[in-house]
């Protein structure tokens, strides 16, 4: 018996689609203070480096922003990348929301203090611009 293996492109497009579809901004909202609670256990510090994977909406990219972090979210859905654009500047906080895989990260080694995720961690298999300490 042979086993067929899903063309991986293909794959991340129907991601991308699914994410892309209704309002995932609306859905976010119900595990904010979870988020909150998550990046409240990072200890972030002003300054950090820190790299939110599959960022959405930026849950955690934006409450490790008002710590003080340098923080850069990915994500492969580029309305909810500008969801999370408008909530920071809402907040007037500097965030940059860039698109990209998370399984192939745009940064080189070194980039980041702390990679974290919250929601993804079932698609991800993360390797580049990681120079510390890790949460998923």
């Amino acid at each position: 018996m042979s086993e067929t293996i899903p063309d991986i492109g293909a794959l991340k497009a129907q991601f991308r689609a699914t994410w892309a579809t209704g309002n995932f901004g609306e859905i976010a909202k119900s595990y904010e203070d979870d988020a909150v609670e998550f990046v409240d256990r990072l200890k972030a510090t002003p300054g950090l480096r820190v790299l939110d994977v599959a960022c959405g909406t930026g849950n955690i990219a934006l409450p490790c922003a008002r710590t003080g972090a340098c923080v850069t979210g990915v994500d492969i859905v580029p309305n909810l990348l500008e969801q999370g654009r408008n909530r920071a500047k809402t907040e007037g906080l500097q965030v940059k929301f860039d698109e990209g895989d998370a399984e192939n990260l745009p940064y080189p080694d070194n980039t980041f203090d702390l990679v974290v995720t919250k929601v993804n961690t079932m698609f991800l298999h993360i390797e580049k611009g990681f120079s510390g300490r890790g949460y998923l």
